[in-house]
Parts: structure tokens; C-alpha cells; sequence
């Protein structure tokens, strides 16, 4: 079964796109049933994170849950909560859904330039 991230950004502001004021939304939409190979080095180096905040994110991008991320590596949830925490405010994000879109864009595959 898979499984269908959905995020609405409203286009309020005249700072968001343009000059011009929109008025609209802009609809996000991501299968986050698939893995996202999230290239954590350059996630890393853009956003000042630790190498446990790149290792989480990478994690997170595999679609792993906190709790299935704490067995992974041996750690409590508590810790796994925490780092979480911290990997969303270096980002600037506030939930997981916004950080997934962030990582699909970190992807290996994206950033892959054919010769």
C-alpha cells in the first residue's frame, strides 16, 4: 500500500514568487512510500548539520519512523525525538512531511548530471 504526501502553501504573500500577489496555493505532492536516496554530504555542508543530523536525515529519507530509526541504530526514541527536533530547526521546517519534500530534493537522482 502506498502512501501519498499532500502539503498546501498558500501563495499569500507577494514575497513568496513575485512581485505580484497570487492569491492561490501551491499543492506539493510526494510518494513517500518510495525511499529517497538523499545525498547527506551536501545536506550536510547546507545546512551546518552534524554528521548524526545527516545520518538522521537520511534515515528519515528511507521513509524509516523514529521508532524504527531508534532499533536501527541502537538509541532511545527520547533521542531520536530530540535529534529530529534539532535536524528541523537547522532546516527550518516544522514537520516531517516538509523535510521529506526537502530531502527529495537532496536525492542523488536529482543531483546526478549525465555526461
Amino acid at each position: 500500500m502506498g502512501a501519498l504526501c499532500v502539503e498546501v502553501a498558500p501563495l499569500d504573500s507577494a514575497d513568496d514568487m513575485s512581485d505580484a500577489n497570487w492569491g492561490g496555493a501551491i499543492v506539493y505532492s510526494l510518494d513517500s512510500s518510495q525511499p529517497t536516496e538523499t545525498d547527506t554530504a551536501t545536506l550536510q555542508q547546507v545546512f551546518g548539520l552534524t554528521p548524526t543530523e545527516a545520518l538522521l536525515s537520511g534515515l528519515v529519507g528511507e521513509g524509516l519512523t523514529n521508532n524504527q530509526i531508534a532499533d536501527r541504530r541502537c538509541r532511545s526514541v527520547q533521542t531520536v525525538n530530540a535529534q529530529l527536533k534539532s535536524l528541523l530547526a537547522k532546516t527550518q521546517y516544522t514537520n516531517r512531511t516538509q523535510l521529506v519534500r526537502l530531502l527529495s530534493g537532496f536525492s542523488t537522482d536529482y543531483l546526478r548530471r549525465d555526461a
